[in-house]
């Protein structure tokens, strides 16, 4: 008899999960929990990193398949519910899909991903606002799902001035400051401040560029590239670590980087950074 798919699933995710429980046994680490304190970056070392991905993938996959069919659309009638035309849907869901956020089980149709359906309904996920230019906001309104109309709006912002929403839990900046010299990106960093409370997060989303001959030279060849790309169109920069720690110590020393994590095949790294609002605490 033929294995199943979700017999398949089963045995992937248990031949990795004990890979992954061997290595951080290996390593004395503890075993993921949702105890307080227990959180770990080991389950992102290259060891296990491949690994890890698999239970992911898979555990995703059998999610989808164990809650059955789903609902679908297709890209015609979700372009008609917006102002915006197919071809554009399109580009943006697959897109959105390469993420696992929609899926397109059979061609030109869309259904939720756990991913997706998380975004659109949970609760939690209360109060995002989209902050860009005019012509980008009028975009934006227009085309919002009326299921999420509730709890993420649009609102126009200039970067170069004060942020106008205060004490977020999160701000995000994504592909905004390798468009800047760093005058420019220390401005922008300086005029978010007075939003900030004790304990905001700023979350940007940017590439790091590797240090000299930690990646192949093509996966280094291609980050160099970039960095001259944003030099000659913007007179921006990508920068290394050490260049994120700088520039961010140097708009406000009150700014720490907590970490900075790119996973594995992706272009962009994630800094997690955090606001120290007592300026008594300074060194």
């Amino acid at each position: 008899m033929a294995s199943t798919r979700i017999a398949e699933l089963s045995s992937l995710i248990a031949t990795h999960t004990a890979n992954v429980d061997a290595y951080l046994a290996a390593i004395g680490s503890s075993s993921p929990s949702f105890e307080p304190g227990q959180a770990s970056n080991t389950l992102s070392d290259e060891p296990i990193a491949v690994s890890r991905q698999i239970i992911l993938d898979a555990t995703d996959e059998l999610h989808a398949l164990m809650l059955g069919p789903a609902e679908s659309a297709s890209f015609a009638e979700i372009a008609d519910g917006t102002s915006l035309n197919e071809s554009m849907v399109r580009r943006i869901i697959r897109h959105a899909a390469s993420y696992r956020i929609f899926r397109e089980p059979r061609k030109g149709f869309v259904e939720h991903t756990g991913a997706s359906k998380f975004l659109a309904e949970n609760h939690d996920m209360r109060q995002w606002i989209g902050m860009d230019r005019a012509e980008v906001v009028e975009v934006g309104r227009a085309s919002l799902p009326t299921t999420v109309e509730d709890h993420v709006s649009f609102m126009e912002h200039d970067f170069f001035k004060e942020q106008p929403t205060k004490a977020a839990a999160v701000y995000i900046l994504r592909w905004i400051l390798h468009d800047w010299s760093d005058t420019y990106a220390i401005k922008i960093l300086r005029v978010l401040t007075p939003a900030l409370v004790e304990n905001s997060k700023i979350l940007i989303c940017e590439s790091v560029l590797p240090d000299p001959g930690s990646v192949s030279t093509l996966r280094d060849r291609t980050a160099r590239s970039m960095d001259l790309s944003m030099l000659e169109f913007h007179n921006g920069k990508e920068r290394d670590h050490d260049d994120w720690v700088e520039l961010l110590h140097v708009a406000d020393p009150r700014y720490q980087v907590i970490s900075i994590r790119q996973p594995p095949l992706s272009r962009l790294a994630l800094l997690e950074v955090g606001w120290r609002g007592d300026a008594a605490t300074l060194a």
